[in-house]
């Protein structure tokens, strides 16, 4: 198993990373201003990469990612609070 770091850019609503195949985020998190996802993965899948979509929503913002997973939420210095889903 491994575990790797990818960064969300939050003023991004809508972005495409490829992840491993099979990965599952285990945390997300503020690192140097940044939103940051850590992703587990078997090593036998890091070489199969698969697109996986994330949605970044401010809190009180309309949305509509009905069938997106939350994944976690993060507080930004400025005050800024950001919930990260999976679709």
């Amino acid at each position: 198993m491994k575990i790797f770091k990818y960064t969300l850019k939050p003023l991004v609503k809508q972005q495409t990373i490829g992840l491993p195949f099979k990965s599952k985020v285990i945390h997300v998190n503020l690192q140097k201003d940044n939103i940051c996802i850590w992703v587990l993965f078997s090593e036998d899948d890091e070489k199969y990469l698969e697109d996986s979509t994330f949605y970044t929503v401010t809190t009180g913002e309309s949305f509509t990612y009905y069938s997106s997973m939350y994944i976690g939420t993060v507080q930004m210095k400025n005050g800024i609070v950001y919930h990260i889903f999976r679709a």
